[in-house]
């Protein structure tokens, strides 16, 4: 394994553990957020689903909730 994939792994484990990118970018010496969002978008797009997911039982839950009132 090369260090380049060893990088790139921890700053997609940081970014599936939602630490802020500011952080991830910081770390990683890029010189933009935008280069590391860039990168790294795969992740966010995982993320957005997961978000969407979460969105859709909170959701639910909410209308349950207001139909026994």
């Amino acid at each position: 394994m090369r260090f380049h994939d060893l990088r790139y792994s921890w700053a997609t484990l940081l970014a599936k553990k939602n630490v802020n990118p500011r952080i991830v970018q910081d770390t990683l010496g890029h010189a933009s957020l935008s280069m590391t969002l860039g990168v790294y978008s795969h992740v966010q797009a995982a993320m957005q689903d997961e978000a969407a997911a979460a969105m859709d039982k909170t959701a639910i839950i909410y209308l349950i909730h207001c139909d026994t009132l």
